[in-house]
């Protein structure tokens, strides 16, 4: 989805997207549980790239990640931001382009790089710009980069 829809979706209210994020919680749970796994929280820091409404970012941080996300709609990151407090946690939500994570200044040293439906709708320039903007903020220990 190019991001011009994306921004006109969120602004009509149309996010079918979200609704979509408690299909398959059991694996992502599964998957956070391997990448904590012999570990005490906290875990370190995990970037989520158009985290939406924050669901998965809020998830991440109650588990004891230091968690920043990255989205480009102003609605969405009011939304994430209302679900963080409401969970009494801090998550650091950031307003930028997953293709240019250096510009917003996300910082460095993820262990742990997400996508929950996000580069799937890029032009394969972006998808290249978005790899290697994660690999320049990612860590050289073992980073973990899953898409879903």
């Amino acid at each position: 989805m190019n991001l011009l829809l994306y921004r006109v979706l969120w602004g009509l209210g149309v996010t079918s997207w979200e609704r979509m994020q408690a299909f398959g919680a059991e694996q992502v749970s599964a998957m956070f549980d391997h990448e904590e796994q012999g570990r005490q929280p906290p875990y370190g820091a995990a970037l989520d790239l158009g985290f939406g409404t924050g669901f998965w970012s809020v998830n991440l941080a109650e588990r004891g990640w230091d968690v920043t996300g990255v989205e480009i709609v102003p609605k969405a990151l009011r939304a994430a931001r209302e679900r963080a407090h409401k969970a009494g946690v801090e998550v650091r939500f950031l307003d930028g382009s997953v293709a240019a994570l250096r510009e917003p200044r996300v910082g460095s040293g993820f262990l742990l790089a997400l996508d929950f439906g996000t580069v799937h709708g890029l032009s394969p320039g972006e998808l290249k710009a978005v790899a290697r903007e994660v690999s320049a903020v990612t860590t050289d220990a073992s980073p973990s980069f899953q898409t879903i």
